[in-house]
């Protein structure tokens, strides 16, 4: 039960993987964990004939997202199997764990991309997450290089459209279309100018069938969207005025917080 709830905490159930060994080191503020995978028969990548002879193993050290502030390692021992029948070398799939020409968990790039979906600034980011913040535009043109390869030809009917910040082609923020009701990501687009979000939706064969639609205010957003799908929805929010609302319920609240508790009963 120990296991699987330290599974559950790494956010890797479902991988079959084993917590073989751990070990925090409170002085260091670092936490390492020492999985395996569990062995399963595997086509040869040469022969196709399936193995499930073990050949040699070896540790790999992957960063983690951070758990409770401390700084968060995999030791993933990973195995090569033997085809017996050509006798070719090669690796057990491990790419749900860790992307082949990465050294952090797809768990951490997840969690990064995320957290840039927020707003925040590399900095920012980079600090969250314990890495650097290279790594951080890194993995956000690694991930833009990923929405531009997939072809995105239909949309769901309840979408959000919003910006990030970048560096991407000289443009200072990127474009991001998600699906409201799941909060995926379907699209992100190097640049936010209405040309380039025009020849998006020129692409999308289902355009008509798009409901309803949130954005903020920006108007090469509200343009391209009216132009180019049919009348759906629109829920406009102006971030500016949410925000000085915001600070200025708190600022009431906090100099005359007796009077409006007062106020609410009264009403």
């Amino acid at each position: 039960m120990q296991n699987n709830n330290t599974i559950k905490l790494l956010k890797l159930q479902g991988k079959r993987i084993k917590i073989d060994k751990e070990f925090i080191d409170v002085k260091n503020n670092t936490a390492f964990f020492y999985i395996s995978k569990k062995i399963i028969a595997t086509p040869c990548p040469c022969c196709g004939t399936l193995t499930k002879r073990i050949h040699d193993h070896r540790l790999q050290r992957i960063k983690h997202s951070p758990i409770n502030g401390f700084n968060t390692f995999l030791i993933l021992k990973k195995t090569r199997l033997l085809c017996t029948h050509c006798n070719k070398k090669f690796y057990m799939n491990y790419s749900d764990i860790v992307n082949p020409r990465f050294r952090s968990s797809n768990v951490l790039f997840n969690k990064i991309i995320d957290d840039l979906k927020l707003s925040c600034s590399f900095k920012d980011v980079a600090i969250m997450n314990h890495v650097s913040i290279g790594v951080v535009i890194r993995y956000l043109f690694f991930f833009s290089y990923l929405m531009q390869w997939q072809n995105i030809s239909s949309l769901p009917k309840h979408i959000g459209i919003d910006e990030f910040k970048g560096n991407c082609n000289s443009s200072k923020y990127l474009f991001h279309i998600y699906d409201l009701d799941t909060k995926e990501t379907i699209k992100v687009l190097k640049s936010r100018d209405f040309s380039t979000i025009v020849n998006f939706f020129n692409n999308i064969t289902n355009r008509n069938n798009v409901e309803l639609v949130t954005m903020d205010l920006y108007s090469p957003f509200k343009n391209a969207v009216q132009a180019k799908l049919k009348k759906p929805l629109l829920s406009l929010i102006d971030f500016t005025i949410l925000v000085l609302s915001l600070k200025l319920w708190i600022l009431l609240d906090f100099k005359y917080g007796e009077a409006i508790k007062g106020m609410k009963k009264s009403i």
